[in-house]
């Protein structure tokens, strides 16, 4: 159309706001309404699809009534060169794209846009997609990304724009469609629900947040990107871009609940499983190969217990198979040891590495006199390497001895502890995992890497070893 068109004797057509290869968008202003408006043009096209499909677009989103939805006024068909053409006639929008936005806040030099409009954003667009998700039959808007949702500049509030590919999930026939940056495996496969349109709002966000683009089977968490994102909502994204629709939230309901409830931070997954794992393979060294011996050429002294600050049972907690334990805070004075640092460069000589450590220390703890429980500790560790200290718990500062033995300290401050008993060290790392989870209900940040104390004790033949696992409070 050009400008200064009159069609229907009713829309004036100002100025071209978009094209794309179906249509075309224009601002008019209705006479009748005295105002703006904005209408979609069919281009001309043989493809009678192409054609029913604009209908059925005209046609959804008349029975479509809510706040973020622009109004369709009216549809009709008009003969035009090359054919009959279709047009829809919407409420005009005074605004700005989400892609827009974004693009200020990279010419800013920020990484993305704000937090907290990010969270706001991804409210008011949740909202939209409840609506047409409870919808008898849902419908699945299908290509929600920053083009297609607009700010108006007068009060702030968001539309979700372009059904043009919106389906209702009781059509037969779901077709492949979408911007690729924004389409789940199952809608590049034409199987399309509602969670699809989920992961399209999480790839918003990522892209909003981040400034970068999702690229499917490559993505890297939010926070890797950004590390001032809440992580509440670096949560939400993560989850709902799960490639399998069964691991994103099932409805738009529960992400909006978990985006707004009081939220606890998730023992974190990465890299955790992998320090249960080493703690796994560390602990049974020592157990079985270090400690044992060391221990028992020595007394059994156990570290003098300091009053407890809070003592909660977690039965619903424990690992299957093991036996309830009490959870604790306690306040830890500081606490002399020896101890000596390797670092492994293959984990295949962990074994043989805790075992000479273990064997050396036991030497001058027996030179000098020393009974002391052992314990043991890493700091860090790849899938090749770890930087392993293994030692023993003083009962009084003492000067090194010299040679390769330190003398240093256990954390001193308040600690998570629980006591282990028994020689099982495989269910060790399940305990680490227990206190984790307990810390994380309890609200409480824990460092990293944790550490512990072992002792044995001979009642009449039978040997009961103990573990007190630790791990230190960040203030």
């Amino acid at each position: 159309m050009k400008s200064g068109e009159v069609l229907q004797q009713r829309y004036h057509v100002n100025t071209v706001l978009k094209s794309g290869g179906m249509g075309s968008i224009y601002l008019a202003h209705d006479e009748n309404l005295d105002g703006p408006c904005a209408i979609k043009e069919m281009h001309p096209t043989d493809d009678t699809w192409v054609s029913r499909r604009f209908r059925e677009e005209a046609n959804l989103l008349s029975q479509l009534q809510h706040p973020n939805i622009p109004r369709v006024r009216d549809f009709f068909q008009l003969e035009r060169e090359g054919g009959v053409l279709c047009y829809i006639v919407m409420d005009f929008i005074q605004g700005v794209t989400l892609h827009h936005e974004l693009e200020l806040a990279l010419k800013a030099e920020k990484k993305g846009i704000d937090c907290s409009l990010a969270r706001s954003i991804a409210l008011e667009m949740l909202g939209v997609l409840e609506y047409l998700h409870s919808l008898a039959p849902p419908i699945i808007h299908r290509d929600v990304k920053p083009a297609n949702i607009i700010r108006d500049t007068e009060n702030g509030k968001l539309y979700l724009v372009d059904f043009g590919l919106a389906r209702g999930t009781s059509e037969h026939t779901q077709t492949t469609a979408g911007t690729l940056m924004f389409c789940p495996p199952e809608q590049m496969l034409g199987k399309a629900d509602v969670r699809s349109d989920l992961y399209a709002l999480g790839a918003t966000l990522y892209l909003l947040l981040t400034g970068q683009p999702i690229q499917m089977g490559r993505y890297i968490p939010v926070l890797a990107l950004r590390g001032d994102i809440e992580p509440q909502l670096a949560e939400t994204v993560d989850k709902v871009l799960s490639l399998d629709p069964d691991q994103r939230f099932q409805n738009a309901a529960e992400m909006r609940d978990f985006l707004t409830r009081p939220y606890v931070a998730p023992a974190r997954p990465n890299p955790w499983p992998k320090r249960a794992g080493t703690a796994g393979v560390l602990l049974l060294g020592l157990g079985l190969i270090g400690v044992k011996p060391l221990l028992h050429s020595l007394s059994p002294a156990s570290p003098t217990p300091t009053p407890s600050v809070r003592a909660t049972p977690s039965p619903h907690l424990n690992p299957d198979g093991l036996p309830p334990a009490t959870i604790r805070v306690v306040g830890e004075p500081a606490r002399p040891t020896w101890f000596l640092r390797e670092k492994v460069s293959q984990l295949g000589e962990l074994e043989t590495a805790v075992s000479r450590m273990s064997a050396e220390i036991a030497d001058y703890t027996r030179a000098a006199g020393i009974q002391a429980p052992g314990y043991l500790r890493w700091h860090k560790f790849s899938n090749t390497e770890a930087d392993i200290e293994a030692g023993v718990v003083l009962p009084k500062k003492m000067p090194s001895p010299g040679g390769r033995i330190e003398a240093g300290s256990l954390p001193e401050g308040q600690v998570i502890t629980l006591t282990h008993k028994g020689a099982d060290y495989q269910n060790l790392p399940k305990r680490y995992e227990e206190m984790r989870h307990w810390a994380v209900e309890q609200r409480l940040q824990c460092d990293e890497a944790p550490w512990g104390v072992y002792r044995v004790t001979f009642p009449q033949e039978q040997q009961l070893w103990e573990t007190d696992l630790y791990y230190l409070i960040k203030p």
